[in-house]
């Protein structure tokens, strides 16, 4: 990796999953829609299933270089390929705006 990611959408997604990766991928979906406005029965079954994440690992840390130099940051972290992060991203983008 090199630099920080720079999409404040990628940041606030990282802040979402990134510290949290003891609760299932699934679950941390149902819960964004649902502290977007979607906590009615009638909006939730509008919003269709998340993406599949096969892809994803678990880790205790993770490392970027900037600067020529290597940055650590530790905690528990979801990491997705990129294209399953995308979709995920978008479906969270989706079920937001279905509940608004």
């Amino acid at each position: 990796m090199h630099g920080r990611p720079s999409s404040a959408s990628f940041n606030w997604f990282l802040k979402v999953f990134g510290n949290t990766a003891a609760v299932p991928v699934w679950a941390l979906c149902a819960l964004t829609a649902a502290l977007h406005g979607c906590g009615s029965s009638g909006a939730l079954t509008s919003v269709p299933p998340a993406p599949m994440t096969p892809g994803a690992i678990i880790t205790e840390a993770w490392a970027y270089e900037e600067g020529g130099r290597w940055e650590q940051v530790e905690g528990e972290w979801i990491h997705l390929p990129a294209n399953e992060g995308a979709e995920l991203l978008l479906w969270i983008e989706h079920a937001e705006e279905l509940c608004r």
